[in-house]
């Protein structure tokens, strides 16, 4: 439904998102107003949201419907308040000192001791929780359904589309949700586009005039002068640096900025919300000159978010010409063996294709400089250390395995020696961690066993420690050792699907079909795109006898990842026992294309081409069957349907 004009028509009664585009102002309020004023007249909780992060905040919205939510929740679900203590605080850091969760290294540590930054997925991961927590409110007090405005939602944080899109389609019907997302004229179809096309209801293009603006540069700088002397760097609220920065923008020193926005958005990175920094990047960026002729500091900050924000963006080249900015200017030994490593990583891991000879090269620049330095003992061998770390990983790739173990075991042993113990605690683990990796690759597998037990006993609250030691137990055949470190993965993060797919795939092979079938709907809530997870529920709904069940999951894997032949075999099977031969023939063909050596699929075919009564076809079939498996148990089975096929010619 799509409709132009400034008097909508009724809106729309079920559940799901309505686009309202048109110029901000007293107008588009007015009918913000009247939707608010018919959604209130109902049942169920409402809120009106203001998403704009200028003058709210990366959390500008979100962060509100959450505090908002706390007063119920601490006295009616305070259950629920610990179970998502970690999701909460990163939205609403107001909360910490409320709220609690189990802290690892990289949450507590900070400088030089944090050598491992966030994966980008965290945030999301905290999303997905914050739903959860949402979603288990709404079960216990079932309040109706759900109104909300999503005012300004164009100017809203990625993070903030994210969620909203996530909770649409995760538990849209669920909870009846009635999402008003209001955006300014012709970012409506960008915005629409987020969300699942089932879920949008009605777009409404609204006819408005632009309200007068008022304000003046002069009074702009006015009004960010005197929020700058209430600002203290280290305690300011995100909201209040995101005004202040907004201020100056509109200012007659648009310059004076830039100082803020490289604030704001260092604590972004550090918290693992790469896409916060984003608005920003460009303005920091084209002012990489000016910090560092001002301030030498606050540039290598710059330098550093920067590269943090490019890379788990996919930008890797953009983050090659920050690093090369910094080399080429830079003449500290410590910051100079820093951005090397940093070029390293570009080139080893990032940049496409890799180029792991001209990461290596990196990497020496860097051990040189450090040799070379003026470091203190315990700083050289640090430094060292975490050089060999990233050159273990170079030559892993390189398919130097040996080496790159003992890059590592030495590494290990060298801050044993000369550090005391409580430094670099977590680099300690990082090291454990890539030795059991590259085991669990290789074997041994009890080698990989120790090295991710070593790395929980220095950081024992990281999540994916735990998932990735079940991977080694699953492979072992150990599945209640497996099952057991899923569960503690599960316990100690906000969910994500990888580590569920994995408990899944363990219950299947306990013979747990039930559960299985739990894990992997839990997995695919979180990511309906995994064909793993699809193909995976499938072959636990088929073993429970589900057929239809399984058929609509295999058919979502092959649309999802078409080229899976052991998939179309099973699928085939489904249809030949549904008396669908044509449909079976078709799909152990596509499987041949694929895999012309399977050799249990021709044999699969020849039966359904028999009933069809295409006997010379069967007979082919057959014949390459026997000749990919000579030595077939059933090889007399075989040549005596032959012989029979022959006879029907």
């Amino acid at each position: 439904m799509t409709w132009q004009s400034n008097e909508p028509q009724p809106w729309p009664q079920s559940a799901g998102v309505v686009m309202l585009e048109g110029e901000p102002g007293k107008d588009r309020d007015a009918v913000v107003a009247r939707w608010l004023a018919e959604r209130r007249a109902g049942d169920g909780p409402t809120w009106h949201l203001w998403c704009d992060r200028r003058d709210g905040g990366a959390w500008a919205g979100l962060g509100a419907l959450i505090e908002g939510l706390c007063p119920a929740l601490h006295a009616h679900a305070p259950d629920l308040l610990a179970r998502h203590g970690r999701e909460l605080c990163l939205v609403a850091p107001a909360l910490q000192s409320e709220v609690g969760f189990v802290e690892c290294l990289t949450d507590i540590l900070d400088g030089e001791e944090k050598t491992r930054n966030y994966p980008a997925d965290r945030a999301y991961r905290c999303l997905h929780g914050l739903i959860d927590l949402l979603s288990e409110w709404d079960e216990l007090t079932d309040p109706g359904p759900w109104s909300i405005v999503c005012d300004r939602f164009d100017e809203a944080n990625a993070l903030v589309h994210r969620f909203f899109t996530e909770l649409s389609r995760r538990r849209g019907l669920a909870v009846g949700l009635h999402l008003l997302v209001v955006v300014g004229p012709g970012r409506g179809e960008a915005i629409a586009a987020k969300f699942e096309p089932s879920s949008i209801t009605a777009t409404i293009r609204l006819t408005l005039a632009r309200d007068p603006v008022c304000e003046s540069r002069e009074e702009m700088t006015r009004l960010a002068l005197e929020l700058e002397s209430r600002v203290e760097v280290r305690s300011a609220r995100d909201e209040e640096l995101t005004r202040l920065i907004d201020t100056w923008r509109r200012s007659t020193s648009p310059e004076r900025a830039l100082r803020w926005e490289v604030i704001a958005t260092s604590r972004y990175t550090h918290a693992g919300l790469y896409e916060a920094s984003e608005p920003y990047a460009a303005d920091i960026e084209a002012g990489l000159d000016r910090l560092f002729s001002e301030d030498l500091g606050l540039y290598l900050v710059a330098v550093n978010m920067l590269y943090f924000c490019y890379v788990p963006a996919g930008r890797a080249d953009d983050a090659r010409r920050i690093v090369q900015h910094a080399l080429e200017r830079l003449k500290d030994p410590a910051e100079l063996a820093r951005h090397y490593y940093l070029m390293a990583m570009l080139y080893g891991r990032f940049l496409q294709p890799n180029d792991q000879d001209r990461a290596e090269q990196y990497l020496a620049r860097a051990l040189a400089v450090i040799e070379q330095g003026d470091f203190a003992d315990d700083e050289r061998h640090f430094r060292t250390v975490f050089m060999w770390n990233g050159l273990a990983l170079v030559r892993l790739r390189q398919g130097r395995v040996s080496e790159a173990l003992e890059l590592c075991r030495s590494g290990v042993a060298r801050l044993n020696e000369h550090l005391n113990p409580e430094r670099h605690r977590l680099h300690r683990s990082v090291l454990l961690f890539n030795i059991a990796q590259v085991h669990a690759q290789i074997g041994p597998n009890e080698d990989a066993i120790e090295y991710f037990s070593q790395a929980m006993e220095v950081d024992p609250n990281y999540s994916e420690y735990y998932n990735d030691r079940g991977a080694v137990y699953f492979k072992m055949g150990l599945l209640e050792h497996a099952e057991r470190d899923y569960l503690q993965a599960i316990e100690l993060s906000p969910p994500y699907a990888e580590v569920w797919t994995n408990l899944a795939q363990c219950y299947r092979a306990m013979q747990r079909m039930d559960d299985a079938v739990s894990a992997y709907s839990r997995a695919l809530d979180l990511d309906p795109s995994s064909a793993l997870a699809l193909v995976g529920r499938a072959d636990a709904q088929f073993e429970l006898d589900r057929a239809e069940l399984a058929l609509a999951d295999y058919d979502r894997a092959l649309m999802i990842e078409p080229e899976q032949p052991v998939v179309l075999a099973s699928r085939a099977i489904l249809h030949y026992e549904a008396g669908r031969l044509p449909e079976a023939v078709n799909d152990l063909g596509a499987a041949l294309e694929l895999a012309p050596d399977l050799a249990e699929v021709y044999q699969n075919r020849a039966v359904a081409l028999r009933e069809l009564g295409q006997c010379d076809e069967a007979a082919r079939d057959l014949s390459t069957y026997l000749e990919l498996c000579p030595d077939a148990e059933d090889r007399s089975e075989v040549e005596d349907t032959l012989s029979a096929l022959a006879g029907q010619r």
